[in-house]
């Protein structure tokens, strides 16, 4: 990921990681961002015909022939000087971030 970084490319992240817990975001993607200078664009979506399943992450299924919202953010860097603290800091900053977008995602079909 590092190199397709640095070469201009982009990738997309699940911030929560593949174990969890739900909506509890990693310091991963934030120090990928940090070392190669990458912008985070926080974004989610949701459906209007969804059933989330019983797993780790409640995982959103949607229907055939749903409609779909996407929600995104400001662009996020990360400044390559912040030491630890304070990026765990702007971690829970955007974990929080990411909830309300969550939150206003799932309202748009409620």
């Amino acid at each position: 990921m590092k190199k397709e970084l640095r070469n201009g490319g982009e990738v997309i992240i699940v911030p929560d990681g593949p174990r969890g817990p739900d909506r509890k975001i990693k310091l991963g993607g934030l120090k990928l961002a940090q070392e190669t200078g990458a912008v985070l664009v926080p974004f989610t979506f949701s459906t209007s015909r969804k059933k989330f399943l019983k797993s780790w992450d409640n995982f959103l299924m949607f229907y055939p022939f749903s409609r779909i919202v996407a929600v995104y953010g400001e662009p996020i860097y990360i400044d390559p000087g912040l030491k630890e603290d304070e990026l765990e800091m702007e971690r829970q900053r955007i974990e929080q971030l990411m909830i309300q977008l969550d939150e206003k995602a799932d309202r748009f079909y409620d």
